[in-house]
């Protein structure tokens, strides 16, 4: 461990000499407490003089996206999923780390919703499902595409919505139709790929 933190430190120091901002700070908020959580790693990159990034990629990401698309972070009423007839949970494990959703999720499942859950890792939550898929990391974009091709193919689709309220669809159409099912499995290492878009159907 003391060897560790010699040669982080060595290799920082050397960075920070001759190009600080080659330096990229990226972490999250750990134990989520005020110091560690918010104080002592940006205090300690500004003055190494390292490039300035938002901390969490994650959030930052969703909530830039959530903008984008509705004009705010907005969210799901919790209260909503209970009514849900298929629930989605993608890289996630809402028993360890979100249990005011997983219970909702509960309820909705003994009313009769599926749930799947989309994660390389099965965790307790994907054990929880009624089905996990296990997709190869990093091919979650082609899945999304896979999941868009069974929709648009089959016409599971709000017209009204996309007209009013969305831009670029013909773009995104022709995007996803290059993912049939079939490819989609072989990209993300899985068979139960066309299972699962039967099952998502049933629920219409």
């Amino acid at each position: 461990m003391e060897y560790a933190f010699d040669e982080i430190g060595r290799r920082l120091g050397e960075i920070a000499k001759r190009a600080p901002e080659a330096i990229v700070p990226y972490s999250y908020a750990g134990t989520m407490g005020l110091v560690q959580g918010e104080g002592i790693a940006q205090r300690f990159f500004h003055k190494l003089g390292a490039s300035r990034l938002e901390r969490a990629i994650c959030a930052a990401a969703g909530a830039a996206g959530l903008r984008y698309t509705y004009g705010g972070s907005l969210g799901m009423h919790l209260e909503y999923f209970e009514e849900s007839e298929l629930i989605l949970i993608w890289g996630a494990n809402p028993i360890a780390s979100s249990l005011h959703f997983w219970t909702r999720a509960q309820e909705a499942k003994r009313r009769g919703a599926h749930l799947v859950a989309i994660d390389p890792y099965r965790s307790l939550t994907a054990e929880k499902c009624h089905q996990h898929i296990a997709l190869r990391p990093g091919t979650d974009g082609a899945f999304a595409l896979g999941m868009m091709h069974v929709l648009i193919n089959e016409n599971l689709l709000d017209h009204d919505y996309i007209a009013s309220h969305t831009v670029g669809f013909d773009a995104l159409r022709a995007r996803a139709m290059a993912y049939p099912p079939e490819r989609v499995a072989q990209i993300c290492g899985i068979c139960g790929a066309t299972i699962w878009m039967r099952d998502a159907r049933q629920t219409r």
